[in-house]
């Protein structure tokens, strides 16, 4: 064991090395990336990054090859699961991954055009299919081999295009992989996968990169790098011997569903933002193949977070996706419904990032472009697709929460009978009560209960509906229906209160310290107005952007201070001119009823130029 190590310690200090030699070599000749306005990096930067991740990914993998032959009894001993037959596999996968790495490398050189740059991934996923076979995805052998090709293609360019902002694709390949070992590690299969270990080395190599990418970022990967992560990580994690078919080696249709929905997992964060951009792209008469300050990273980066913030959100959400994955892998039995909740709650994150404004220029749409964006923006498509999503996912949890999380196969397929009735009438309900008019955004207390009588209502008409059509025959549960109304009605409300609750998010990651280059901005009031005020501030960027609010300042002499509003600190006015501010703060006063010469005298003991000004909140009369 203390081999292996040596090889996953040894791929991390040689990836580092070799990057850091690969930079000074493009520094020395020029091969530079240069800024661009639809590009985030504002310097010009170093490339061939993925060279140096290449050179150790053979080093590292060729010396995992030779501790695997030479060394049968070690593999026996920690319980690898067959490695000799995984060889061959290992073997096409690393040689059709070298050869994504080549074409990258001159794609860099000399920019490959998009078509020739598509065949040649073909040629490689074409490779690896004739020499191991398709991947048995689908229970129809044809099929398996058009799902192996739309999911290599599919992850390559999605790693690819998650280039776009440093530190980001590397980390989330790097999370991804670390799954991949996990899922391995904790999967209800005996032994260890081959392809777990593996993982490990190049999740090393990536890791070596990323030392050197980290904000602010020295060298590039390129399309060297990208394509090649992209590529070995779509085989990796892809159902399959290499890895233990996650532990679910049953070939019924619910274990081939459940091991490709893990793998799906593992791939969230680059698949969630290739569908965000190339949908919103489409919907705005633009190529998805166009570069461009449209994605996930960059949207985040305008609603208000720092660089770092940015990767931590989307490694925090990255490493979520990884748990979902391995509770998939270690309780088979909850896994479709473990992966339903995780889908919508991540379908609520894509909804909400693509609603963040973005510096985009105008492009003329075409007429069925401007018909489509028309239909999607008048009808409530989006809230509908998400009912009907929770609804699915409600009424499976409740059986299982009614059966104990066992279901025989009478009552699933009682589930799978009645859910299209349920779905109509759940829909239905809510579009009779006007529920799809009310604003997530702005959604309050009132609307909680509408939710209620939605759910109740959804409950009774499914109910009479089915008594109608089948009188409510063998499989039907009442008790899963009464546990479903529950179900549903937390599901719709946490739906609709997710942008508020992601609001108050972003009001965390921005506010409480003022990063370099914003104004630091205490505000003057603990009241009802102060909360206005910080709602005001989260939202209009464009006008409070360069400003950071660290706190509140109590000055009611007659209550004791609360400690934090909004997550922010609140301190009355003495212990303010106790906190040391790296740059002169400014004061706003949120609350009309505060003397001006108590925010002054305040203003004064911080700095004797601080800028103090009054927030307003006035409706006038503008009619005679």
């Amino acid at each position: 064991m203390y081999q292996y190590l040596a090889i996953v310690v040894g791929s991390l200090v040689v990836s580092w090395l070799a990057v850091g030699m690969v930079r000074k070599l493009a520094l020395s000749h020029g091969w530079v990336a240069a800024p661009r306005k639809d590009r985030w990096h504002e310097k010009p930067t170093a490339l061939h990054g993925g060279v140096g991740i290449l050179f150790s990914f053979v080093l590292g993998t060729a010396a995992f090859l030779w501790l695997l032959h030479e060394r049968g009894a070690w593999a026996q001993s920690v319980g690898l699961m067959t490695p000799l037959p995984s060889f061959k596999m290992m073997i096409i996968i690393a040689g059709a991954a070298v050869f994504m790495a080549v074409t990258g490398w001159v794609d860099d050189c000399i920019n490959l055009k998009p078509g020739l740059k598509l065949l040649l991934e073909l040629i490689a996923v074409t490779v690896v299919i004739v020499w191991i076979g398709p991947f048995p995805l689908t229970p129809l052998p044809w099929l398996n081999v058009l799902v192996s090709y739309f999911w290599f293609v599919g992850i390559v360019n999605a790693v690819n295009l998650l280039d776009n902002m440093d530190g980001v694709s590397s980390g989330v390949v790097i999370i991804g992989l670390g799954g991949l070992a996990l899922t391995g590690r904790f999967g209800s299969g005996e032994g260890v996968p081959v392809g777990a270990l593996w993982a490990l080395i190049v999740a090393a190599c990536a890791f070596g990169f990323w030392l050197h990418n980290r904000p602010p970022a020295r060298i590039f990967m390129g399309d060297s790098g990208s394509l090649f992560l992209g590529f070995i990580f779509a085989a990796l994690i892809i159902p399959s011997h290499l890895n233990g078919f996650y532990g679910l080696e049953a070939q019924d249709g619910n274990s081939v569903l459940l091991r490709f929905l893990i793998a799906v997992a593992l791939a969230a964060i680059p698949i969630l933002d290739t569908t965000l951009v190339t949908v919103t792209r489409l919907m705005r008469g633009q190529s998805p193949s166009v570069g461009g300050k449209d994605h996930t990273t960059h949207r985040l980066a305008f609603s208000g977070l720092t660089h770092w913030q940015t990767l931590g959100v989307l490694y925090g959400v990255s490493a979520f996706c990884v748990g979902v994955a391995c509770m998939m892998a270690m309780f088979p039995d909850t896994g479709l419904v473990v992966f339903l909740f995780a889908f919508v709650a991540l379908a609520m994150v894509a909804v909400y990032i693509a609603s963040v404004r973005i510096q985009v220029s105008p492009i003329r749409r075409e007429g069925w472009q401007q018909l489509v964006t028309s239909f999607i923006y008048r009808v409530p498509l989006i809230k509908m697709l998400v009912d009907v999503l929770l609804v699915s996912v409600s009424l499976y949890a409740a059986y299982l929460i009614r059966f104990d999380f066992v279901l025989t196969h009478e009552f699933r397929e009682a589930v799978i009978r009645s859910l299209p009735v349920v779905i109509v009438s759940c829909v239905g309900v809510s579009l009779i009560l006007r529920i799809y008019e009310f604003s997530w955004r702005l959604a309050s207390s009132r609307d909680v209960l509408n939710y209620a009588m939605a759910a109740a209502l959804g409950v009774v008409v499914s109910m009479a509906a089915l008594t109608m059509l089948d009188r409510f025959g063998l499989g039907y549960s009442r008790g899963a229906f009464v546990i479903f109304g529950g179900v549903y009605f937390l599901a719709l409300t946490a739906s609709r209160f997710s942008f508020r609750f992601l609001d108050d998010l972003l009001v965390r990651f921005r506010m409480g310290q003022a990063p370099s280059g914003k104004i630091p901005l205490l505000v003057f009031g603990t009241g009802r107005e102060a909360r206005w005020l910080l709602d005001e501030i989260q939202h209009d960027i464009e006008r409070w952007g360069k400003y950071c609010v660290v706190g509140l300042v109590h000055d009611d002499r007659a209550e004791t201070p609360p400690s934090r509003i909004a997550g922010l600190p609140v301190h009355t006015p003495a212990q303010w001119m106790d906190v040391a501010f790296e740059s002169r703060p400014e004061v706003i006063v949120a609350d009309d009823r505060i003397e001006n010469a108590d925010v002054l005298r305040f203003a004064r003991s911080l700095h004797q130029e601080t800028r103090v000004r009054r927030y307003a909140r006035r409706v006038t009369d503008v009619m005679s």
